[in-house]
């Protein structure tokens, strides 16, 4: 099945009938718009959450954590904390 049917299963019409060709084109437009925006907005999210990490003498691999099922609650609490006062291994506070 290809990413266009697929898409345009979300544009069949309420009384059952088939995919308009219009509505399976925005589809399909939409589609290729968030590949591409996706890995734009990944990059600088994980390089602010890298810089966030080192502020607090922590290593970036941390970000990693993301991969693990509850991991992501762990990344939602370092996150926050405030930086540390003095200098770290990875640069001046």
């Amino acid at each position: 099945m290809s990413v266009p049917m697929l898409t345009g299963a979300l544009f069949v019409s309420p009384d059952g009938g088939s995919v308009n060709g219009v509505m399976l084109a925005i589809g399909t437009i939409l589609c290729v718009i968030g590949g591409i925006v996706s890995p734009a907005i990944l990059v600088p999210t994980y390089a602010v959450g890298c810089r966030r990490l080192h502020d607090r003498g922590q290593s970036c691999w941390l970000q990693l954590l993301v991969l693990v099922p509850s991991g992501n609650f762990a990344l939602i609490v370092l996150r926050p904390l405030e930086a540390a006062p003095t200098d770290n291994v990875y640069g001046p506070a």
